[in-house]
């Protein structure tokens, strides 16, 4: 479940001005997943979600499909022409400098980059830096719950009782 005040205490801890979230027709899985987006719900245009460090988030969505992003808080913004899609993005950053997308400087983490190189220089016109969120997002992403972590410590125990097994019947083999 996206929890914005969790997201907001992050992006304080991590000086950022905001996270910037977008998808296109299920590129950004990451994205999806953090704002709790389900897999069937496949879009055909653009969004875009800005979560500044404090305030309210607001939505940037097409109008063919402007309930893209009713479970989340905050303000909309609808767009139908590129150039208000252009308009929003400048709207969505006008108070930021520094903001985190699922990006990464020459692709140098590829399992991060989920924003393709124009969407990236569309958002630099309206910021001064954009910088990775993989540290945002496997604080978000990568984290079990209780019983994810004793599903995790239960296979571990299963796998050694394997491998004994394993050896030693490779050890009865081998005499």
């Amino acid at each position: 479940m996206f929890e914005l005040s969790k997201v907001q205490a992050a992006l304080e801890q991590f000086s950022l001005d905001g996270w910037l979230f977008y998808d296109f027709r299920g590129s950004n899985v990451l994205s999806r997943r953090i704002l709790d987006i389900p897999d069937s719900a496949m879009g055909s245009r653009r969004f875009f979600y800005f979560v500044p460090q404090s305030g309210q988030p607001v939505k940037l969505v097409h109008r063919i499909e402007s309930e893209a992003l009713d479970h989340l808080p905050g303000e909309k913004i609808v767009y139908l022409r590129w150039q208000e899609l252009e308009a929003g993005i400048a709207t969505l950053l006008r108070d930021a400098k520094t903001i985190a997308m699922e990006y990464s400087p020459r692709n140098a983490n590829p399992y991060i980059s989920r924003v393709d190189a124009g969407t990236v220089e569309l958002v630099r016109e309206s910021v001064e830096s954009i910088v990775p969120s993989g540290d945002l997002v496997q604080l978000f992403e990568a984290v079990w719950d209780a019983e994810q972590w004793e599903l995790h410590q239960r296979a571990g125990i299963e796998t050694d009782k394997a491998f004994e097994i394993a050896w030693s019947f490779i050890a009865t083999q081998v005499r």
